[in-house]
């Protein structure tokens, strides 16, 4: 047989290998001199699809007699399909030498290759050579279990949890509106957390986001007058996330007009109402939320015509924005000069 080598470049996302695994590494090894694995690495944080460091993947294949002496190397993702693809042929080249190369490759990695070699699909197994998982593992009362997820809580990185607060104030009344929930006495912002999967937008996902919670929470009775726009962000006091995990929640503002025969809250909201943006805010409001209003009265609790003149200059909405379906019977926009000038008279 000429000389040539088999690079199986995949997943190997697995508590071990069983017999089809086996028996396919088996076949390649079959057609040629030599071969070599190749693992696809993610640098970072593990996830649900890759939830393996490299490090536990190499012991899992040295550990397994049938591949324990087969060379084993790594590849770092890369965001470039055309860097990533040069790095993979470097690799596998000086592997190879002067061997003939066949790459077997995932077939979600073989979507991205863009390289100078030829490929054959592995078929797909899950964890082996797909991101579906091996198995469903099932929570069990065991000692070796709880030492995993102790393990795997230590060792993963401390979480920021992306929310957004909505600050709608009627700059006529000088009020912020505020939501309540069915078994609370105090009040809150509007707003919640980002969405990984509704928000995820090329651009303005935390404004996307705004505007989603805005129509779930307060579905009814909103108009707005100018965009939503970014105010601040503050990490949030949340008792729910202790040690190094904390909230950091973007504060999103917009004027708008409050019809309050229509007013009603959505989703986890019950009631929603209009309070005037005062020092008395506090009394009122979780204080899980005291950090947002600091910066809410410092910016719109001043004089009611410094407001006014400040929503003046705000812009209209663009008529290319992207904005939530749900929310598009409420965005029945006036120019705000227009609508300023109207109310004073002109």
């Amino acid at each position: 047989m000429e000389s040539n080598i088999g690079i199986i470049f995949s997943y190997f996302q697995l508590p071990w290998l069983e017999q089809q695994h086996h028996d396919y590494l088996k076949e390649i090894k079959s057609r040629h001199t030599e071969t070599a694995i190749v693992l696809d690495v993610k640098r970072g944080a593990c996830t649900s699809e890759q939830p393996l460091r490299p490090n536990q993947r190499h012991e899992m294949l040295f550990s397994d007699p049938e591949v324990f002496e087969v060379p084993r190397y790594e590849l770092v993702h890369c965001g470039d399909n055309f860097k990533w693809s040069e790095k993979l042929d470097n690799l596998v080249e000086d592997i190879a030498g002067r061997k003939e190369i066949t790459i077997y490759i995932a077939p979600e990695l073989a979507k991205k290759y863009c390289g100078r070699h030829k490929l054959v699909l592995i078929p797909e197994m899950p964890g082996f050579s797909t991101t579906e998982p091996f198995a469903k593992v099932v929570s069990h009362n065991s000692l070796e279990f709880r030492l995993g997820i102790i393990f795997a809580e230590q060792r993963r990185f401390p979480i920021a949890y992306g929310t957004v607060d909505v600050v709608l104030i009627d700059p006529y009344e000088g009020t912020l509106l505020l939501g309540q929930k069915p078994a609370e006495s105090k009040w809150r912002l509007i707003g919640g957390f980002v969405d990984p999967i509704k928000d995820r937008k090329p651009r303005g996902a935390k404004q996307h986001a705004a505007y989603r919670e805005l129509g779930e929470e307060v579905p009814d009775g909103v108009q707005l007058m100018t965009p939503l726009q970014y105010l601040d962000s503050v990490a949030v006091p949340d008792a729910r996330y202790t040690g190094e995990d904390c909230i950091i929640t973007d504060i999103w503002y917009a004027f708008a007009e409050f019809h309050k025969h229509l007013l009603r809250g959505g989703d986890d909201i019950a009631r929603v109402c209009e309070f005037p943006i005062d020092s008395k805010l506090y009394e009122f409001v979780i204080p899980d939320h005291h950090r947002q209003l600091d910066i809410i009265i410092e910016r719109f609790g001043g004089n009611r015509g410094d407001l006014l003149d400040w929503f003046s200059t705000q812009p209209a909405f663009r008529p290319d924005e992207d904005i939530p379906e749900s929310m598009a019977d409420n965005l029945k926009l006036v120019k705000p000069r227009d609508l300023a000038t109207a109310l004073k008279g002109g």
